[in-house]
This record gives structure tokens, C-alpha cells and sequence, in this order.
């Protein structure tokens, strides 16, 4: 099964970082069961060749996904230290030039207002996205200098 960061996680490895990714998997797992999903339910989860749908089970299980890594607080609200909490997991073992791009690549999404967890939760995984391909951009623009 395709987990929810793969892209992030095979542009992340495609430049030599390795992270464990326990917590992303748990959370997944947890908030299927939680919110009454599976997996065919939300069948481009995994997908950031583009924006996902809004729908309710798409933002049922990225408010969880979210809320249980730490990213979105009892208030709904994305909790900044979350996000570099997540950016720095993503680029633990990177080199250093690498793993700057991906923390200013994740900056634009602590700006993220939602009306409720799954909002909130949709537009996050929405931003990674973009911060995934801004990655990408930056880093191919900084190696043909």
C-alpha cells in the first residue's frame, strides 16, 4: 500500500536522506480505524502528481494523519513547531545545503487557516505538495550553478 508521504519520502531518498517513517505509517494506520476508513476510500492519498479532491473522507483522514504527528492542534490550528518538526525528520540525514530547501521549502504551510481539523488538514497535505515540488525546483536550480 502506497503510504501518505511517498512522494516527499522518494524525492527526500533520491538525494541520499534516509528516515524511519514509523510515526507517518502509525498515524495512517490510526486514523483509518479512528475515522471509519480504508484505504480504497481515499484511493489517491499517496498521489501529489496532483491536488487530492475535497471530499469528506479526504479530509477525515488528513486532519487525523495531521492531528497525530503533531502538525494540528485541539484548536485546529497547524502548530509551526510541528511543521519544522516535520522538515527536520524529513532532512535528518541530509547534507546541509539539502536540508535547508527542504525547511524554507515547508515555511509557506504554517500559514494555513482552516475552519476545522479536516480543512485544515487538507490544505497541509496540499502545501507539502507544492513544498515538495518547490523542493525539487530549488535544489535542481542550485546544482546547475
Amino acid at each position: 500500500m502506497k503510504l501518505f508521504f511517498i512522494f516527499i519520502l522518494n524525492l527526500v531518498h533520491q538525494y541520499g536522506c534516509k528516515i524511519a517513517i514509523s510515526e507517518i505509517e502509525a498515524a495512517e494506520y490510526a486514523c483509518y480505524k479512528e475515522v471509519n476508513l480504508k484505504p480504497q476510500d481515499v484511493p489517491t492519498l499517496a498521489n501529489f502528481d496532483k491536488v487530492n479532491e475535497d471530499t469528506e473522507n479526504y479530509r477525515k483522514i488528513f486532519g487525523c494523519i495531521f492531528t497525530k504527528m503533531g502538525i494540528i492542534d485541539a484548536q485546529e490550528k497547524i502548530i509551526s513547531e510541528g511543521v519544522d518538526n516535520l522538515a527536520e525528520t524529513l532532512s535528518k540525514t541530509a547534507s546541509d545545503p539539502v536540508k535547508q530547501i527542504i525547511i524554507e521549502s515547508f515555511q509557506p504551510c504554517k500559514n494555513i487557516t482552516g475552519e476545522n481539523a479536516g480543512d485544515t488538514g487538507l490544505q497541509f497535505k496540499n502545501c507539502i505538495r507544492t513544498a515538495a515540488l518547490k523542493f525539487r525546483e530549488n535544489l535542481l536550480s542550485r546544482n546547475s550553478i
